[in-house]
């Protein structure tokens, strides 16, 4: 890594550290170990402070509706069990949209190929729009109850 290139990632984690509410140690200290820890160091890096932000947000939300809101963690505790992909909303991932498409798309792909070879004319009479739907709100089981059903109501049980 080179030099500039590291001092860019240690001013972000500078950054979060600096606006961690929390109890926390040095800077080298708490940076040497998030990089120990984290073999995906750099692309969590970018999730830091925002997920942060999102907390801290979250938690003045919480005191002003006089909600429970536990104690902050050590900061190395907060790294270490990765409270970054802790839910308080919604939280930004590494994955972006045309990524999600791509593996929805993958897996409507994998699914449709295993529903024909499984029930080959009953699926071509329904339409992709409906599979589509089914996957993605019900998963691959609704799917074949659903063939399953159509099935059975084309041969009159």
């Amino acid at each position: 890594m080179t030099n500039s290139k590291s001092n860019i990632y240690i001013e972000q984690f500078e950054r979060f550290r600096k606006a961690y509410p929390g109890t926390k140690r040095g800077l080298d200290e708490e940076y040497d170990n998030f990089r120990k820890k984290h073999k995906d160091w750099k692309k969590v890096l970018l999730l830091l402070f925002p997920s942060l932000e999102q907390q801290i947000s979250q938690r003045e939300k919480n005191i002003a509706q006089n909600e429970f809101n536990p104690p902050w963690k050590h900061l190395t505790t907060w790294l270490n069990q990765r409270c970054w992909t802790e839910q308080t909303g919604v939280i930004e991932t590494l994955e972006s949209a045309e990524q999600k498409k791509q593996r929805v798309q993958a897996r409507i792909e994998r699914e449709r190929a295993e529903i024909r070879r499984d029930y080959g004319q009953y699926y071509r009479e329904k339409s992709d729009e409906a599979l589509r739907e089914c996957l993605e709100n019900k998963g691959i089981n609704s799917v074949y109850g659903w063939l399953i059903n159509e099935i059975l109501a084309k041969r009159g049980e």
